[in-house]
């Protein structure tokens, strides 16, 4: 399968110089429910259980507790090359590329990224129908609210140790039970965006440092002050880098030019060659309209 990123003329050379991909913290993207819609499905759930307003409200809070705590940085890429929206939306209004990479190529890399380094990039495809994604979070939701009941029933009626200890023990079971969701919160979305058919090479990292784990590598992890920053126009994004290591596969398929880029085809195959990408990668142009 060949997957798109729909990027400026800027990010393509940017990418073909450095030979590197850069996942960008999703919280800044142009979804303002990015990482939240989960919280839509787990309110619903709530609600199908005739859960009452004030155990409902606690539980959410939880949630954004623990959805605080972890983020996630992501590169997007489209099962279509040539969608008009995704033009006009992420690639300069038209006028940059759309890179066609090889999945195979990815699932390769990030196998051995993460035998190598302990980075842990995964490739997903984002699911948009909310009946599937309530399937998906089935067994999750499940043990939440088993969870909750546990947590509801030994809230304790006393300040004594006793009682607080267990409460305080169910009240983390919670809490794990729902930071499980976390990777959902990047991969079920708003159906709005389903004309993106959208995949995603996502890592995830803590918000804070005080979340890595002690014994392990800390090589393997990042947080916000381990990683890279760019300057947009009304934002700062912090992004992790993903180098376009060698493996068997090769990476792009394809490039397609959008329907306002006049670069010749040709340029765009010596720009490839000249950086290392192999002079027979095919480059046409969009088949849309636009002007």
């Amino acid at each position: 399968m060949i997957l798109y990123h729909y990027c400026s003329n800027e990010a393509f050379l940017s990418i073909l110089k450095s030979q590197s991909l850069w996942a960008s913290e999703f919280s800044l993207s142009n979804d303002l429910l990015e990482g939240k819609w989960v919280k839509k499905l787990v309110a619903e759930a709530c609600d199908e259980r005739a859960i009452t307003p004030p155990r409902k409200e606690y539980l959410l809070a939880h949630l954004d507790q623990e959805i605080a705590q972890t983020g996630a940085a992501g590169f997007c890429m489209s099962e279509h090359g040539d969608v008009l929206s995704q033009w006009r939306g992420y690639a300069n209004d038209g006028a940059g590329v759309a890179i066609g990479f090889e999945s195979v190529y990815f699932e390769t890399l990030t196998g051995k990224a993460k035998r190598e380094s302990g980075k842990l990039f995964e490739l997903k495809k984002l699911e948009y129908d909310v009946d599937r994604q309530k399937s998906a979070i089935k067994n999750n939701l499940a043990k939440i609210f088993a969870a909750f009941a546990r947590v509801t029933m030994s809230k304790p009626l006393s300040s004594t140790i006793g009682s607080s200890a267990i409460y305080d023990m169910y009240e983390s079971e919670l809490s794990r039970e729902l930071f499980g969701l976390y990777l959902d919160s990047y991969i079920l979305k708003n159906p709005a965006f389903r004309e993106e058919l959208e995949w995603r090479l996502i890592a995830a990292f803590p918000t804070t440092r005080y979340l890595r784990d002690p014994a392990g590598d800390p090589s393997a992890y990042w947080d916000l002050e381990m990683m890279e920053f760019r300057g947009l126009r009304d934002r700062i994004v912090p992004f992790v880098e993903l180098k376009l290591d060698e493996v068997e596969e090769r990476a792009v398929a394809e490039v397609i030019l959008g329907p306002k880029n006049i670069t010749p085809p040709r340029i765009v195959q010596a720009a490839l060659a000249r950086y290392g990408w192999g002079p027979s990668i095919p480059v046409k142009r969009s088949a849309a309209s636009y002007r």
